[in-house]
Formats: C-alpha cells, sequence, structure tokens
C-alpha cells in the first residue's frame, strides 16, 4: 500500500502539471487566435487553432467558435457550418454564435436551417432586426410571402432599427406586397391604392442614396408596368409636356413683277407690282381624360392681301382661308407596345377675289375624315395604317370631287439612317361627270440620312 501511494502520487502530480501545461497552451492558442482574427489574418488563425488537439471541453467550445469565424471569413462555409455546430454542440455562449452561423447556412443555401438560426439569433437579443430581416428576406426566397410580410414590419416596427435598414425593409415589404397582389384579380387596383403608396414610404425615409434610386426606378418601373405613371398615358407612352399650341406670323413681301409669275396666261404683259401681307394664326387645345383619351380642338386662320389695288390680276389673289379641325385619340397597347387609334376632323373654309370685285367670296370647302390606329409590330420602326375621305366643293361644281384615300406607311430605324415607306390608294370621284374619275396608287420610299452633315455645335 505505502509502495502504491509512493509510485502514484507523483505520476498524478505529473499528469496534472501535463493537462495544465496543455491547457495553458491551448489558451495561449486561443489569445493568439483572438489577435489573428483582430489583424483579419484567418489563415494564421486557422492554422493554430486546427493544430490545438486539447480535448478540454472550454477548450473546444472557443476553438470551434473562432474556427467557424475563421473559416466564414475566408468563405469556407462548409467548414464555417460544421465549427459553429460543433461549438453548439459543446455549449458555446457567444452572442453571435447564431447569427454567424445562420450567415454560413444562407449562403450556402440551405435556407429553412438559415431562418431558424436566425430566429435563435432574435430570440437571444443579438442584431435582433438584422435578424428579423434575414428571416424576411429567405421567406421571399421561400416564396412565404405571409412571413415575409410578418417580420418586415417586425423590422420597421423596432426601435432600434437603423434608418437605412428600416428604408431596405419597407422597401422589401413593398415588393412583398407587389407579389401577393399578383395573385389576386384586382391587381392594378391594389397597386395604386396600397403597394406603390408603401413604396413611397420607403422613400420618404431617405430620398438620398443607392437605395432611394433603386426604390424611385421601381417605382417608375411598376407604374409603366400597370399603365399609372401620371406622366405617362396607360399605354405607356408619354404625355405632352404643353397643352396649349399657339403659333402667329406675320410677313410682308415685296414682288416686282407679280403678274408676271401668276399662272394666267394673260398676265404676262402687266409687270405689276406689290407689297403682300400674309398672316397666319393657328392655336389648338389637347384635353387629356384618364390618360386613355385626347380631344384636340384647333383653328388656323390665313390672311393674304395684296397693296396693288388697280390692277385686279394682283388683287384677285386676295384670299383668306380658315381651317377648323378637330382630333380625338385612344391611346391602347398593341403587340404589347404603346399604339394610337385616332379620328382626325378637319374643315377648310377658302375664300378668294375670284370675280376681280375687291371682295372675297366662296371659293371651295374641304371636309377630310381620316381614321388610323398607328402601332409598333417591327422592331425598327412605327407602323400606320388608315383610311380617309376627303369632300372637295367648289364653286366650279365641275371641280367638286370626293376622294377615298387607303393608306398605310412603315416607319425603319436603323444605324442612324431612316427609312419611309408609303402605300396609298386614291379613289377619286367627281360630282358632276364620271369620266374625270379616277384610281391612283401611290408607292413611293424616302431615305434619310441625318447625320449627313457634319456636327458644328
Amino acid at each position: 500500500m505505502y509502495f502504491k501511494e509512493r509510485f502514484f502520487r507523483p505520476l498524478i502530480i505529473i499528469i496534472l502539471i501535463i493537462q495544465f501545461s496543455n491547457i495553458h497552451a491551448s489558451k495561449s492558442d486561443i489569445k493568439k487566435a483572438a489577435d489573428f482574427l483582430n489583424e483579419g489574418d484567418y489563415d494564421s488563425m486557422i492554422q493554430v487553432l486546427e493544430r490545438n488537439s486539447n480535448k478540454d471541453i472550454i477548450i473546444l467550445r472557443a476553438k470551434h467558435y473562432f474556427l467557424g469565424i475563421a473559416y466564414a471569413r475566408n468563405q469556407d462555409f462548409e467548414q464555417a457550418i460544421r465549427n459553429f455546430s460543433l461549438a453548439i454542440k459543446y455549449k458555446n455562449q457567444k452572442p453571435d454564435l447564431y447569427y454567424e452561423l445562420g450567415q454560413a447556412l444562407y449562403a450556402m443555401n440551405e435556407l429553412e436551417k438559415a431562418q431558424k438560426s436566425f430566429s435563435t439569433s432574435a430570440n437571444n437579443g443579438f442584431k435582433e432586426s438584422q435578424s428579423h430581416y434575414y428571416i424576411a428576406h429567405i421567406a421571399q426566397l421561400l416564396e412565404k410571402s405571409k412571413m415575409a410580410k410578418e417580420f418586415f414590419i417586425k423590422v420597421i416596427n423596432n426601435p432600434k432599427t437603423t434608418i437605412d435598414l428600416k428604408q431596405v425593409a419597407r422597401f422589401q415589404l413593398s415588393e412583398t406586397l407587389l407579389t401577393m397582389a399578383r395573385t389576386t384579380n384586382d391587381v392594378k387596383n391594389i397597386v395604386e391604392k396600397h403597394v406603390l403608396p408603401q413604396f413611397e414610404k420607403a422613400l420618404k425615409i431617405k430620398n438620398t442614396g443607392p437605395t432611394a434610386i433603386d426604390i424611385l426606378k421601381r417605382i417608375k418601373s411598376i407604374q409603366d408596368e400597370f399603365g399609372l405613371n401620371p406622366s405617362k398615358f396607360v399605354s405607356g407612352k408619354a404625355l405632352p409636356k404643353k397643352s396649349l399650341s399657339i403659333f402667329a406670323s406675320q410677313n410682308i413681301g415685296y414682288n416686282n413683277n407679280f403678274t408676271l409669275t401668276d399662272d394666267l396666261p394673260g398676265n404676262v404683259q402687266s409687270k405689276e407690282d406689290t407689297f403682300i401681307s400674309e398672316t397666319n394664326v393657328e392655336a389648338s387645345y389637347l384635353f387629356i381624360m384618364k390618360r386613355k383619351y385626347t380631344i384636340e380642338p384647333g383653328l388656323a386662320i390665313s390672311h393674304t392681301v395684296h397693296s396693288e389695288r388697280d390692277n385686279s390680276a394682283v388683287y384677285s389673289a386676295d384670299e383668306y382661308e380658315i381651317r377648323p379641325s378637330l382630333d380625338f385619340t385612344l391611346e391602347h397597347k398593341q403587340f404589347n407596345n404603346p399604339a394610337t387609334l385616332y379620328l382626325n376632323l378637319n374643315y377648310d373654309y377658302r375664300a378668294l377675289d375670284n370675280r376681280q370685285q375687291k371682295d372675297r367670296v366662296f371659293n371651295n370647302r374641304t371636309y377630310t375624315y381620316e381614321l388610323g390606329n398607328r402601332f409598333k409590330y417591327f422592331n425598327f420602326g412605327t407602323s400606320n395604317v388608315k383610311v380617309r375621305q376627303r369632300v372637295f366643293r367648289s364653286f366650279n361644281p365641275a371641280l367638286s370631287v370626293d376622294t377615298t384615300t387607303i393608306g398605310a406607311d412603315q416607319l425603319v430605324v436603323k444605324g442612324g439612317k431612316v427609312y419611309l415607306f408609303l402605300l396609298n390608294l386614291d379613289l377619286a370621284r367627281f360630282t358632276q361627270s364620271d369620266t374625270n374619275d379616277n384610281d391612283t396608287l401611290l408607292l413611293r420610299t424616302d431615305y434619310i440620312w441625318p447625320s449627313i452633315l457634319p456636327n458644328l455645335s
């Protein structure tokens, strides 16, 4: 018995000394790892900890936690998850442990496990807002919109949430509400009354910075998608910037051989000189209703008078013209592009001194009705089809004619060049004699090269 005590007591002391030395060395390794962590030297951190073989549970708690951090920072998330899980097994109580594990799981696309880790992190009071944001974001990815909505609201309502995170959460809440709205039968109305206001609230939180720019772009994109952009028609076409259009001009010219250039052969020898006054006034106003319909009444008046009042061949060219108009459009979408269905009504009354009595009287009137549709079927330009009826009535009945036009044109824009293809069929029917009736088919191509001249500005 005495021998055993004398033999085992020193042995136990030696073992304790060795264990104490190992623990001390391990603690030294943990301290080194913490120093490497502060320095951002994750490779050295991993090297120090991986060579440590101490099995003491206290050492293992710290070792696997720091290894998890190091591997995560090196983006070796598989090893990070393994070590964080071991740290949890050994009951490590670091407050950020579950948050770090959640991020590693998220990076490895283990989304449901990541949600659970972030939930534990939030319940432990560590980065509660950020953890709830991750839960909501993962719910978005898993198409669990109700859960996403619930946790985004928690982030927004948390008084400790930073302004930046609150804005991002409100932004993503808006996206979640949009996703939910798309599953309903009244999506446009819901987007207008409930979804877009949430985006606008997100923008008001902080109206500068990259997030604000993204929100503003998203608002415009959604407005365009659902025809809710206040600066555009429901079709997506931009609203005109001005409703009222007014134009007026006054030209005074001089011609020293007015009658010589006239079309009447009998005036060739007259060689009269005269001042010519030409006045033009045009005005129109565009009424826009529900960003879908437009009505544009207009009126144009022109007046021409010659100063030579003795020669009837000159003053008989005095005239005035009155041109009221009324245009209607229906903005719509066709082939998934903005299109315009239009109806134009025009009246033109022209009075001339054709009796050479210094009194302008009726010369002709024209009624024009045009129905057409402008749309974009091809990516390279706009297409247009139309039907037009023109009723011309003259003081000379033999000149009166009704003309029906069926036409189509196609604009092609390629490589800075513009091509216009036009096809018109005109059916002219005279009221007095059908011997003058005629049908005309016109095929025309125009080529425009806008950049042929150098830019001198």
